[in-house]
């Protein structure tokens, strides 16, 4: 008992600092880093669910990673950028039409990262988008996003994507899932294309479906990168300081992980997952107002409430559009060929005004 209750002051400690301090761009690392939670008396591994977090230390410390796109990588050549991030293996390019697409593995910080890039055609320096996939999900999103990607392509603009840990064709445990994680690798891929294919690393987009819509808002919150346009599909913006989510950091904390039910299979989530989730909660309810962004929210959607949704619009300044009979899945798990098209059009026409 005694230990049930320090464990759970813990908690109390966490989200009181969560919920009292207001957030400021100086508060948070450059290019939206996310808070790293060092823990006192042990290490817990990282994980990923419907939030994203990693536990360590009653208090959060704040760690700081590189910009998605320095300065010392803008360039104004018609030549590439040789890299420095190593492509580990890389599958031969598919051409459709006179559009190029192909994967490849890349070293990240922490682990290897499985990427798509899709070039458009004859094009010198294109745009480029950062398309981030959302919690539990892939690269392809059931091939979903391969249809964004290929929407965009046809409209002169490159885009990039990635599976985060533990999802997709990664190699590591889902336990190394959390926003942490997730932004370090979404950098990752970004800063790879800049350095290594003909994309202009001064006109960057974000996409972001669900999870990966909460990512593109911590990012952006940053400041550190002018993103000429952002796109959020249903981003995942409720609270997650809920009860129950509560409940299942505590469990993750003394455990070492939660194993959270997911259509029918498990995500092993670690107690960092919650613990991010919990920090950008406050990210959450104090947004700065932003430029060019876009929301699209399904009229059918009942796993992110519509007024989530609602909320960052208004703290955004922009206009929340709803899709028209679309749930959470958008057309990608679903036969709903008319929305999972005026998805496309919609991104695909954002961006091509925007970037």
């Amino acid at each position: 008992m005694r230990t049930f209750l320090i464990t759970c002051g813990v908690v109390l400690m966490l989200l009181v600092s969560c919920a009292t301090t207001p957030v400021q761009t100086a508060d948070l690392p450059p290019c939206a880093t996310v808070p790293e939670v060092a823990a006192a008396e042990r290490e817990v591994p990282a994980d990923s669910s419907p939030v994203e977090a990693e536990a360590e230390t009653d208090m959060p410390i704040v760690a700081e990673t590189p910009v998605l796109v320095p300065d010392s990588i803008i360039h104004d050549s018609s030549e590439p950028v040789e890299s420095e991030t190593p492509v580990v293996d890389e599958t031969p390019a598919v051409v459709l039409g006179s559009i190029e697409s192909f994967d490849a593995i890349i070293e990240g910080s922490s682990r290897q990262i499985p990427v798509t890039i899709v070039l458009p055609a004859g094009s010198d320096f294109s745009p480029l988008v950062v398309i981030m996939h959302g919690h539990g999900g892939s690269r392809q999103e059931n091939g979903g996003f391969a249809g964004i990607a290929q929407a965009l392509a046809e409209k002169g603009i490159a885009s990039v994507r990635m599976d985060f840990a533990g999802c997709g064709d990664s190699s590591v445990s889902f336990i190394e899932n959390n926003m942490t994680s997730m932004l370090e690798d979404a950098r990752a891929a970004g800063l790879w294309a800049v350095e290594t294919q003909p994309v202009d690393s001064r006109r960057i987009g974000l996409l972001g479906y669900s999870m990966g819509g909460r990512l593109a808002l911590v990012e952006a919150s940053r400041g550190e990168f002018d993103y000429g346009g952002i796109a959020l599909l249903a981003p995942a913006t409720m609270p997650y300081s809920t009860q129950e989510n509560i409940k299942n950091y505590v469990s993750a904390y003394r455990t070492g992980a939660y194993e959270q039910p997911w259509y029918g299979s498990t995500l092993t989530i670690g107690s960092k997952w919650f613990e991010d989730l919990f920090i950008t909660d406050k990210v959450m309810n104090n947004l700065p107002p932003m430029g060019n962004v876009l929301i699209l929210h399904g009229t059918e959607d009942t796993v992110v409430p519509r007024d989530s949704n609602q909320k960052v619009a208004d703290a955004l300044g922009v206009t929340l559009v709803d899709i028209p009979g679309a749930d959470h899945g958008y057309g990608f798990y679903s036969d709903q060929s008319e929305v999972t098209a005026l998805v496309e059009e919609t991104i695909s026409e954002f961006f091509a005004a925007s970037l």
